[in-house]
């Protein structure tokens, strides 16, 4: 669907078209279904050459599969393109983003060429053979309640905000997207995003878990949160993303101080971290927050 939106920019009032696509997609339910799942089904195992099932342990049980950022590289939103993407992206690059670590392009310069190569190659085997077997298995309709349910939610609040609800924080780093990809998936049991200049794209798992907090998780959370400087972090970064000598300097306290409440919260998963070059941000984990508020609400189910 294609949104009108208005804005203001030097006192001018523009008009601006930005579309929003709320589907499910093949491609990043394979990905997710070779990343998270403990164990793929035998029959599909079985089809991979030995070099795959090694390939294949090595790049899902490490956590680096992380193929899914290849679609925001590709023309056409399609399993076929990201495999020409793929195929035509230089080594360096590919073996950048599918690493976890936090480290810049230029790293990647001086990769075992070989190596990268075959890696490549036999993860694209991988995927091409998992997403013929799951696409005998697909029922795209299945996703129907939970597309509607989001697209419901465009109709009343902006893509971004929209985006941000999902994921339970407010983004440091956003752009003037142009595309807006709500994607829910079956194999995925938290949310994500992934992002561009120009698109950005939000997944989140097509059946919530209703996760309720034990006892003795609600003390831990109780007691984090039970200290006066922690509440004012807390507040502060309800609705921005902050970085820690900010903090500090609005606290009017000594950042390792600040560095220390703020690994206590984050013990406790009520903070979000986004990196942006060598800077963390800090945002709260509204999720987490409203798991908090739910339980004490209904204190007397805690198990």
């Amino acid at each position: 669907m294609i949104i009108h939106t208005q804005y203001w920019k030097g006192g001018i009032n523009m008009k601006r078209e930005i579309s929003v696509v709320v589907d499910s997609c093949l491609y990043y339910e394979t990905v997710a279904y070779l990343e998270e799942e403990k164990d793929i089904h035998i029959d599909l195992y079985n089809s991979f050459t030995e070099n795959e099932k090694e390939t294949y342990h090595q790049m899902s049980k490490n956590g680096n599969f992380s193929h899914y950022e290849f679609m925001l590289y590709s023309a056409v939103k399609s399993f076929e393109s990201v495999i020409v993407c793929i195929k035509a992206m230089e080594l360096n690059k590919y073996a950048y983003l599918c690493s976890l670590e936090s480290v810049p392009l230029e790293s990647f310069d001086d990769i075992d060429i070989k190596y990268w190569s075959n890696r490549r190659d036999t993860a694209i085997n991988i995927l091409n053979k998992s997403y013929l077997w799951l696409k005998s298995k697909y029922d795209s309709n299945i996703y129907s309640d939970k597309i509607d349910e989001v697209f419901s939610k465009i109709q009343k609040n902006v893509p971004l905000d929209v985006s941000q609800s999902i994921l339970g924080k407010k983004f440091y780093r956003i752009s003037d997207y142009k595309a807006y990809y709500f994607v829910p998936l079956k194999h995925i049991t938290y949310n994500m995003r992934l992002f561009n200049d120009q698109e950005l794209w939000t997944f989140f798992p097509l059946i919530e878990v209703d996760r309720k907090i034990s006892l003795n998780e609600l003390t831990k959370l109780m007691s984090a949160i039970s200290d006066k400087t922690r509440l004012q972090i807390i507040n502060m970064v309800y609705d921005n993303s902050m970085y820690g000598k900010e903090i500090a300097d609005k606290l009017n306290l000594k950042t390792p101080t600040v560095t220390h409440h703020i690994n206590i919260l984050m013990e406790v998963n009520l903070l979000n971290i986004e990196k942006v070059g060598q800077i963390k941000y800090f945002s709260l984990s509204k999720n987490k927050y409203q798991e908090i508020i739910n339980s004490l609400e209904n204190i007397h189910k805690a198990q």
